[in-house]
């Protein structure tokens, strides 16, 4: 009676235990992969079993070769942003993953790869096509040149398909084999129901062929259901027919229960860990090992499994939302390059005129590009979509500077040669003897070679020092020849400081007219005195035209009538300067530029005065507008009177 409720008992507890594991299969269990090329965990049985001796001889090699192992020695494998590598870059990862990564795990990212590289490849042949064609050829004579970088690349990719291609046949092999060690576990289970051997010998002999049974690996899946179902049969029939007893039946729950004890503990240590992948993995181990523990005594069933599995959704939530929390960063960082792409748009968007333009924007690009390597990954739909809107916005600008870059080139050669040019002119001059026509003749050159424009850098200081030397010889001949005119100068310089004290205590007269006469007379006094020292010059002349313009801003006379009379001193100096009809020119210029530009804004504000009239506020707009129009017309007319000066004093130089 005692031996038939022991074998109930027993039987009760391994279904207690079938209930168990199925339970954990339903939270954690993956679905076995039929696809050959799935990721798969082999345990590399090299010969198929066939007798009980060779049974017991492969027991510690199955142990050994523990799956669980081998994923704690397999190297992580980082994320890669194939768009943003070179095809050098995508090669060289490939070679990395090739020569160092288990073959199934490098599947995705060796797909990844294929698409990326060929797709720059492809941008590359379609431009040398479109070159070629561009230059004139028919496109059906285009033939690309051979690629070296495609060439290994696709040897690389060769030895991952002959990895591969071994893996799946050793994987398929593996699996028959399997199925024999498998079936030769069942049958010595069931060999055990007729063993003469003692109860403990049996017992353990039947824990350590449920252990080796555990430890084989995957069958083919179509005899994935055969073997279970085969296994559990010889399982129940051990347990119905075996006399176990008691007190070795309870020793094995306590074990067992230990066993769980220990993974509930470990479940509590991942809850805690910061590295939630790895704790999520972890978790997917524990599971494993925890159907493969036996049952634990009845009245702990329920409170341990409930534990466990409340533990494991506790850490299934974290892994959840640590990907909900990806997900925001993932579309955060989309927006952020969003904005990247729009600003390197809007540079790339206008055709830069200036070279220090275009450098300054090639920083800024620059900088963002740096920006956008620290932004992390977006949205995996949206990745290659917004790096190719910011990889071609960036090509636009680069493409654009790089014929910017081309015109300057040709700009500069051509500058060049105008350079050359102008130094042979001076060559030809720098002996002469000519001393004024000479002279103003190098100036001219001088102004000439200013407005040319910059050289090739390699060629400015040699085609400038040239320049100059030319120019040199010339004006120390010069110097030389008049050298006794130093004399001169120097006595001119001291009359025109006496002339500075006088004016500086000059007190103005009774009537504006005999202030503005005896001014007049300082002014040409100053121009009758002659020339001083060339590095006197600008300093005593500065001096002079203050001491005049403060006299004439002291008068009492109305703004305009003063800027008239500061401004008929400015034309008096420029008659003292070299070439003093050039500098007459120059001014004139000027001053019918500005009253261009003062008449073009008068016309703007006119035009303007339309738009306010229906407009809330009009009075207070049209006052402002119409003070301002009066501004210009006042500022037109002040320089129309400096333009009539200046003709004056031009047709002064002509007499």
């Amino acid at each position: 009676m005692e031996n038939k409720e022991n074998k109930v008992e027993q039987t009760e507890n391994l279904k207690s235990e079938n209930v168990e594991i199925q339970e954990s299969n339903n939270n954690e269990i993956v679905e076995q992969d039929n696809a050959k090329d799935a990721e798969v965990e082999n345990l590399e049985l090299s010969e198929e079993v066939n007798s009980k001796e060779q049974l017991e001889n492969t027991k510690e090699e199955i142990v050994k070769e523990n799956i669980s192992d081998k994923k704690e020695t397999e190297p992580e494998i980082a994320e890669v942003n194939w768009i943003e590598l070179s095809k050098d870059e995508i090669v060289e990862k490939v070679k990395t993953l090739v020569n160092n990564y288990p073959v199934m795990k490098i599947k995705a990212f060796i797909d990844t790869a294929k698409v990326e590289f060929y797709k720059k490849h492809n941008e590359e042949v379609a431009k040398i096509k479109t070159s070629f064609i561009e230059s004139g050829e028919k496109e059906e004579d285009f033939t690309p040149m051979p690629d070296k970088i495609e060439a290994e690349f696709k040897q690389y990719i060769s030895i991952y398909k002959g990895k591969k291609q071994e893996f799946i046949a050793a994987l398929e092999k593996q699996k028959q084999d399997n199925i024999v060690v498998k079936e030769e576990i069942i049958q010595k289970i069931k060999d055990l129901v007729n063993s003469t051997e003692t109860m403990n010998t049996s017992f353990t002999e039947f824990k350590a062929l449920q252990e080796m049974f555990n430890k084989t690996g995957d069958v083919p899946f179509k005899e994935s259901k055969n073997i279970w179902n085969s296994y559990h049969s010889a399982v129940e029939l051990f347990y119905d027919y075996v006399k176990i007893n008691r007190e070795l039946r309870d020793l094995d729950l306590k074990k067992n229960l230990k066993a769980k004890l220990e993974l509930i503990e470990k479940t509590k240590e991942l809850i805690e860990s910061d590295n939630i992948l790895e704790a999520h993995k972890s978790l997917q181990i524990l599971h494993d090992k925890w159907r493969e523990i036996g049952p634990v005594p009845r009245e702990q069933r329920e409170e341990l499994w409930k534990e466990f599995s409340d533990n494991s959704r506790t850490l299934n939530k974290k892994h959840q939302d640590y990907f909900e929390v990806l997900k925001t960063e993932k579309i955060e960082n989309l927006k952020l390059k969003e904005a990247l792409c729009e600003k390197v748009e809007e540079i790339s968007a206008v055709n830069y005129e200036k070279l220090t333009d275009w450098n300054k924007k090639t920083e800024e690009i620059t900088k963002i590009q740096q920006e956008w390597k620290e932004i992390g990954f977006t949205p995996k739909n949206t990745n290659n979509k917004i790096y190719k809107r910011f990889r071609e916005a960036c090509n636009v600008f680069f493409d654009n500077r790089k014929e910017f870059f081309g015109e300057i080139k040709n700009e500069q050669q051509a500058n060049l040669q105008r350079k050359y040019e102008l130094c042979e002119k001076a060559e030809a001059l720098q002996e002469s003897d000519n001393w004024k026509d000479t002279t103003e003749k190098l100036i001219q050159l001088q102004k000439q070679w200013k407005n040319i424009g910059p050289v090739p850098r390699k060629k400015s200081d040699l085609v400038w020092n040239r320049f100059r030397s030319a120019c040199d010889i010339f004006f120390n001949n010069k110097d030389k020849a008049f050298a006794g005119q130093k004399e001169q100068e120097l006595e001119n310089l001291k009359l025109k400081e006496e002339l500075l004290v006088e004016v500086e205590k000059f007190e103005h007269l009774e009537s504006i007219e005999e202030t503005i006469a005896k001014l007049k007379e300082f002014q040409n006094k100053w121009s009758e005195i002659g020339f001083v020292p060339i590095k006197s010059k600008n300093d005593i002349q500065t001096k002079f035209r203050a001491l005049i313009n403060k006299h004439f801003d002291n008068l009492k006379v109305d703004v305009k009538k003063r800027d008239e009379l500061r401004f008929t001193s400015k034309l008096e100096d420029l008659l003292e300067a070299n070439n003093p009809k050039d500098k007459l020119f120059f001014e004139k210029d000027k001053v019918l530029k500005k009253i261009s530009q003062l008449q073009n804004d008068a016309v703007l504000l006119e035009n303007n005065m339309g738009f306010f009239s229906n407009s809330k506020g009009a009075e207070a707009l049209l006052g402002n507008v119409k003070k301002q129009i009066e501004d210009l017309n006042n500022s037109i007319a002040l320089q129309k009177t400096k333009l009539k000066l200046i003709n004056q004093f031009m047709n002064k130089i002509s007499k």
